[in-house]
Parts: C-alpha cells; structure tokens; sequence
C-alpha cells in the first residue's frame, strides 16, 4: 500500500514536469 501511493505521487511529479515541459513547446511549434 505505501509503495503504491510513493508510486503514484512520483507518478504525478512526473506528469506535471511532463506537463510543463511541452507545453511552452505546444506554444512554440504552431
């Protein structure tokens, strides 16, 4: 249970840098 819930924090860590990442790049392109 606790390992799932450090994944899914990590998890969402990751989107969000993911998130921030692309999308001044989305900007950028068109």
């Amino acid at each position: 249970m606790h390992t799932t819930l450090s994944m899914m924090s990590i998890w969402l860590v990751i989107n969000a840098l993911v998130f921030v990442l692309i999308m001044p790049v989305d900007k950028s392109a068109r």
